[in-house]
């Protein structure tokens, strides 16, 4: 059993190793913009299934790059806010989301 500190310290070890692989640009040539399995078709169906609409609020916790927020947006008229703890995610997700006007 680990103590509270052991446990901090070791999501946060955890939250930096994941925060470089996702926003190193390797990975983003590797896997595209969507990591998650199924893709930003998972992502519609399942925005098709909870009856997102214009009218929707959505909060995107974990987003990344921002890939899935920005087709949701598109996609259903959504209102989404994205949070990430990568700068290189959110600013990539900034350039997304601008032109698409989302």
């Amino acid at each position: 059993m680990t103590n509270g500190t052991t446990g901090l310290r070791d999501a946060r070890a955890t939250t930096r190793c994941c925060s470089a692989y996702y926003g190193h640009r390797a990975t983003r040539w590797l896997l595209d913009d969507s990591f998650h399995p199924g893709e930003l078709e998972l992502t519609a169906e399942l925005a098709i299934l909870a009856g997102g609409g214009p009218e929707s609020r959505v909060l995107e916790a974990g987003s990344g790059s921002g890939a899935s927020a920005v087709h949701l947006a598109r996609s259903s008229g959504c209102a989404v806010l994205a949070v990430t703890s990568e700068k290189e995610g959110a600013a990539y997700g900034k350039r997304q989301a601008e032109p698409a006007s989302v």
